[in-house]
């Protein structure tokens, strides 16, 4: 029996598990979204939704409750090549975006900070994959390639040109045809006519 069960075992050890877990939420609170397992999603929405709770109070001893819940981001200073001043500049990155960025978005909310989007099953073991994400999502200068081009359609930017093998809508100009365009030179075009003309 399963009573007072007061969280998933997630097949691993408790220390495993911890860290895991911890991963789990600094992704999370770093990237606005994550994709996981479901179990492992409903488990890491519920550490999340704690870390956030406690970062209201914004005190010295929240700060660190919250600085042992999380993994700090290995992520380099911007716009310094220096590996050693990269490292000191960049201490404690989540930490500040969880108290500056994060917190503010939710003070006059009383918890449903996280919401969790079935994606279907995962091609393999068919494990149920969740999309795990904030509901009022930061993204300030830390969305990956993916997200800043779904960023990008959605505010109407500029779409890549489309090749030239691509069929003409109606009222545009007529598609040049596919394959290389190499330019002959007259000399060449006219020897090869004539070769043509005594092969014949």
């Amino acid at each position: 029996m399963r009573h007072r069960v007061a969280q998933r075992r997630l097949s691993m050890p408790s220390d495993q598990r911890r860290a895991l877990l911890r991963s789990l939420v600094s992704s999370l609170l770093w990237n606005d979204e994550i994709d996981t397992t479901e179990a492992r999603a409903k488990e890491a929405s519920r550490l999340a939704e704690k870390v956030i709770t406690l970062a209201k109070k914004d005190d010295l001893a929240a700060r660190r409750i919250v600085h042992g819940l999380i993994f700090e981001q290995n992520i380099p200073f911007q716009g310094s090549s220096n590996k050693l001043h990269s490292k000191h500049q960049s201490g404690h990155q989540l930490l500040h975006r969880i108290f500056t960025e994060v917190v503010p978005l939710y003070r006059d909310v009383r918890g449903g900070y996280t919401r969790l989007i079935r994606l279907g099953p995962r091609r393999g073991d068919g494990a149920m994959m969740v999309r795990v994400e904030l509901t009022k999502g930061v993204s300030v200068g830390h969305r990956s390639g993916q997200r800043k081009r779904s960023a990008d359609r959605a505010s109407g930017a500029p779409a890549p040109a489309a090749p030239t093998g691509a069929p003409a809508l109606a009222g545009t100009a007529p598609v040049q045809p596919v394959g290389p365009s190499v330019e002959v030179p007259p000399s060449q075009a006219e020897g090869d006519s004539g070769t043509e003309g005594t092969k014949e």
